[in-house]
């Protein structure tokens, strides 16, 4: 049996295209990280907010958190590489932790609570699903609408 140049050349060319996307697939996906800077507790453990948290990303400063306080960054593909720049306490000189986590793929957000994280905590612990609260406003159908509030008839 004889395979043609020109089969092998389409079924190599499908193949291509199809680990492409594959891989693009892989390393296009974005996420966005919070980082928090919030007291958290979790297993008998309390991890308290520090004074502040310099986050650096590639060597840009991408944001200053405060004690109680929440910033963003969006990254792409699975893993993220970032400085922190902890200072425990006002007039604390800072310590830098340098961190590489892996992003679970299905999720679009994640909430990354930073004690935890400077504490040497779990995976499971420090890192969290994103899920955004829905604020309900109430239905206006219940409502009576007047349109005239004097109750007048209008004369003709």
């Amino acid at each position: 049996m004889k395979i043609s140049k020109k089969f092998l050349y389409r079924s190599i060319s499908i193949l291509v295209i199809i680990l492409l996307a594959f891989f693009m697939f892989v390393i296009g996906r974005g996420h966005t990280i919070y980082f928090d800077n919030k007291t958290f507790e979790s297993q008998n453990l309390t991890y308290n907010s520090v004074y502040r948290v310099d986050l650096m990303v590639k060597g840009e400063l991408k944001g200053q958190i405060f004690s109680r306080e929440r910033i963003s960054d969006t990254c792409m593909g699975q893993s993220f590489n970032f400085i922190l720049k902890v200072i425990e306490s006002r007039g604390d000189e800072p310590k830098e932790y340098e961190f590489k986590i892996r992003i679970p793929y299905s999720w679009d957000g994640v909430v990354i609570n930073l004690p935890a994280l400077i504490n040497g905590a779990e995976e499971n612990v420090y890192m969290s699903k994103f899920i955004p609260t829905v604020v309900e406003t109430p239905s206006l159908e219940d409502d009576v609408v007047i349109t005239d509030e004097f109750m007048i008839d209008p004369v003709l």
